[in-house]
């Protein structure tokens, strides 16, 4: 759980009305963050557009490596690529649009299902 100094908890009323001195703030890094209160209770932060990034290059990379461990993953993704080569090199006709899209989907609805799982 993250720590939040006094200065760095904000009121949604307060952001909105001197939202460009935040701003200011957290540029200059006066501030490392801003968490934003709504009836007390913390519903967003907001950080510096290089933490941002870097957190999503972190994630997925992360995410990435999970994936790669991943034997279920790494098969269809086997797969996918034998198919992806046999394709090029016209030993296997390129199936209609629909068809690969089915199997795209059930990849997506995998990886978002194993996510999901690893959050709870």
């Amino acid at each position: 759980m993250a720590l939040y100094a006094n200065s760095e908890m904000v009121s949604a009323t307060e952001i909105s009305k001197r939202f460009g001195n935040y701003l200011t703030r957290l540029k200059e890094r006066s501030l490392s963050k801003i968490a934003i209160l709504k009836n007390n209770r913390i519903e967003a932060v907001i950080l510096p557009r290089e933490e941002y990034e870097a957190l999503q290059d972190a994630y997925w990379e992360r995410e990435r490596e999970r994936l790669k461990n991943d034997p279920d993953f790494r098969n269809k993704r086997q797969a996918m690529q034998r198919l992806y080569q046999e394709i090029r090199k016209g030993k296997e006709p390129l199936r209609p649009f629909g068809e690969g899209m089915k199997e795209l989907y059930r990849m997506i609805d995998m990886i978002e299902s194993d996510h999901a799982d690893s959050e709870k």
